[in-house]
């Protein structure tokens, strides 16, 4: 990789995307959501300031940024059929309420 490339990507001109960023995060031996830690903090104050934005949990945006969130939504958005779309998530709702 050229400078110029680390220079683009510092700046945003290119973007990394989920698959090239778990494989960065595998080489450096750190978490994708290490990334993201600025991320989820400002949307933390972000969350306590705006009142009529809508408000996702901690939990939620620490999981979407996780290796195990980002493999989820990858396969659960190849799946193109509604109906079986709504038993996954009737399946992973019970085995969550089954946990607690």
């Amino acid at each position: 990789m050229t400078f110029q490339q680390v220079q683009k990507y510092e700046k945003g001109v290119n973007r990394v995307g989920a698959g090239r960023l778990q494989q960065i995060s595998k080489a450096l031996k750190v978490e994708p959501s290490y990334f993201f830690e600025d991320t989820l903090n400002k949307i933390r104050s972000e969350e306590r300031s705006a009142s009529n934005q809508i408000n996702i949990p901690p939990e939620v945006v620490e999981f979407v940024v996780s290796k195990e969130g980002i493999e989820l939504i990858r396969a659960f958005s190849r799946v193109g059929d509604y109906r079986l779309r709504r038993r996954i998530v009737m399946l992973v709702k019970s085995l969550g309420a089954h946990e607690r």
